[in-house]
């Protein structure tokens, strides 16, 4: 946990000293909204300014594909594990 907080933090240091060193503070670039994008828009209660939110359901996307390819990751490693203990116990047993 404190290796990611210190490579966040050293990540967030080198970035604060590339915009500085190219002087693009708030840089905001018009060509990266596309004219195809779908989306409502809606008020931040917080900040009472407009946002766009997307009317695609990515979380669906993301857990369709995600889960089974964390599940499969997972009966990798151990699978893995398991043949290399196996593995392990047949050449101890020689002796």
């Amino acid at each position: 946990m404190v290796w990611a907080t210190l490579l966040h933090e050293s990540w967030k240091r080198k970035q604060n000293l590339i915009a500085n060193s190219w002087l693009v503070r708030d840089f905001h670039d018009a060509t990266t909204e596309r004219s195809d994008f779908r989306y409502e828009t809606a008020i931040d209660p917080k900040t009472q300014e407009q946002v766009k939110i997307t009317l695609r359901r990515g979380w669906l996307v993301q857990m369709i594909v995600g889960v089974p390819l964390s599940i499969m990751f997972m009966v990798l490693v151990v699978s893995s594990q398991l043949v290399m203990l196996y593995w392990d116990y047949q050449q101890n047993k020689s002796w």
